[in-house]
């Protein structure tokens, strides 16, 4: 929303516009081992991501337009303990495999 909302603003600029945006939150997420949140930034920047494809889309100014994606630097995650997360991970495929029945 905040993507599409800055390009909304930003395309009434007569000599165009350039536009950062950054899931900053899967910084700090990586900082402290938490899976969720850095999951969960990952796809939040994919959806920011897709929103301005759209936007460009839509607009049909492909030609007129430069998208570069980019990290600033990597981080590594520590999985203290995998087995928790590999349990979550097979309680979340059951809870699917349930809803589609």
């Amino acid at each position: 929303e905040m993507a599409t909302a800055a390009l909304d603003v930003l395309e009434t600029k007569p000599n165009g516009f350039w536009l950062l945006v950054e899931a900053g939150d899967v910084d700090w997420a990586n900082h402290a081992n938490n899976l969720d949140c850095s999951i969960g930034a990952v796809l939040s920047g994919d959806e920011a991501l897709a929103a301005i494809f759209q936007w460009i889309e839509d607009r049909k100014v492909w030609d007129d337009t430069a998208v570069i994606v980019t990290a600033d630097h990597g981080h590594y995650l520590v999985l203290s303990d995998p087995a928790t997360i590999a349990a979550a991970g097979a309680r979340a495929k059951e809870l699917v495999a349930e809803q589609e029945k």
